[in-house]
């Protein structure tokens, strides 16, 4: 059971950290900032561009800092990093696709957003 914590944790730390990154502003324009600065370099503005594949970068650091706190053998931090990145492109997918469901929803019920 402290497995599936553990990885659940991850996931949504491994999300939070992506989408602060890839999507948000932060204090002072920070992430917009190191947006623009990335996408004039082809693999780093790549990398930040796509969710999924910056997910994978922030699930490891996540992983480590998990597996050490919480004692796991190597092997589980390697579980825990690609569980941690599948998590949050899950959480992703699934926030996105009720987003545009609910999007559907007032549209067919004539609800227009204010």
């Amino acid at each position: 059971m402290e497995t599936i914590a553990t990885i659940i944790l991850g996931s949504l730390a491994t999300f939070r950290l992506t989408l602060l990154i890839n999507e948000e502003e932060g204090p002072f324009y920070l992430f917009v900032h190191l947006r623009e600065w990335s996408a004039k370099r082809t693999f780093t503005g790549a990398l930040i561009s796509c969710f999924w594949c910056l997910s994978v970068w922030m699930a490891a650091p996540v992983a480590l800092i998990l597996s050490w706190g919480f004692h796991l053998p190597w092997w589980m931090a390697l579980l825990i990093w690609l569980a941690s990145s599948a998590g949050a492109i899950m959480t992703k997918v699934f926030l996105d696709a009720a987003v545009i469901l609910d999007d559907y929803l007032a549209a067919l019920m004539g609800r227009t957003e204010e």
